[in-house]
């Protein structure tokens, strides 16, 4: 049995391990299923007024507020750029990705899908911009998957507001795949000096979000019905062998 397939004239994806599911009354044993979903916005922040709340969610997915949460960075409004995210090192020397990571200078933000449905992640996209001229000056993608242990992508920022660089980091790979529990995206930033910003908007993750169907494993009676008729039958084959 190989280790997943797709029945195309049902659209039926099989995908999660150890379970027997029901379509068109058919039986796929084997692996578990969900139904094919189409990429849209999972969840989006366009930072209006300042909020760091989530400005829309796709169905059946929660996403939290952005926030700082054992950060050592502070989160503000662009001064410059009202509905923006700001944020600095706040602190002189952290020049590089991976000052960025090991002083803990980011924001945060996580998405889960509700119980049984599953999601599949595509791309994370941002629009950014430096509030002066020193440099440099850029960001890093780190999350849960691998509890922050990578780079998923890392960037300078080569604009200074009001002018925003727009971002779009591919998260099409098989960790960000079939996820049914939350994941955490950190960005973290860096800066030449404390006070030196950088300013985020519009920032969207897209992916889709699909049901998981599932069907009960039959019960054990039943098995053994299946078994004793498919013996009788077998029982009967060999009679009629043998009588010829």
């Amino acid at each position: 049995m190989s280790n997943s397939f797709t029945k195309v004239e049902d659209h039926y994806e099989i995908r999660k391990p150890y379970r027997i599911c029901h379509r068109g009354g058919v039986t796929l044993i084997g692996l578990g299923a969900s139904l094919p979903a189409t990429a849209a916005v999972l969840v989006d922040y366009q930072f209006p007024g300042s909020v760091f709340t989530p400005t829309n969610t796709a169905a059946n997915v929660t996403a939290n507020t952005i926030n700082n949460t054992g950060s050592t960075s502070n989160l503000t409004s662009g001064p410059a750029l009202p509905n923006s995210l700001a944020i600095s090192p706040d602190s002189n020397g952290i020049t590089t990705p991976a000052l960025a990571v090991s002083n803990n200078k980011y924001f945060q933000f996580s998405v889960t899908p509700d119980n049984n449905f599953d999601i599949d992640l595509t791309s994370l996209n941002f629009q950014t911009s430096r509030g002066g001229t020193s440099t440099p000056r850029g960001w890093v993608l780190r999350s849960s998957i691998d509890n922050y242990a990578a780079n998923i992508d890392t960037q300078v920022v080569p604009t200074v507001q009001p002018t925003l660089t727009s971002y779009s980091v591919d998260l099409s790979g098989t960790s960000f795949q079939n996820l049914t529990s939350s994941v955490n995206f950190r960005i973290y930033v860096y800066g030449p000096v404390s006070g030196s910003f950088l300013f985020f908007d519009n920032l969207t993750l897209n992916g889709a979000v699909s049901p998981v169907v599932t069907a009960s494993t039959p019960e054990p009676s039943s098995i053994v019905a299946l078994l004793s008729l498919a013996a009788i039958g077998g029982g009967a084959f060999v009679k009629r062998r043998i009588g010829k």
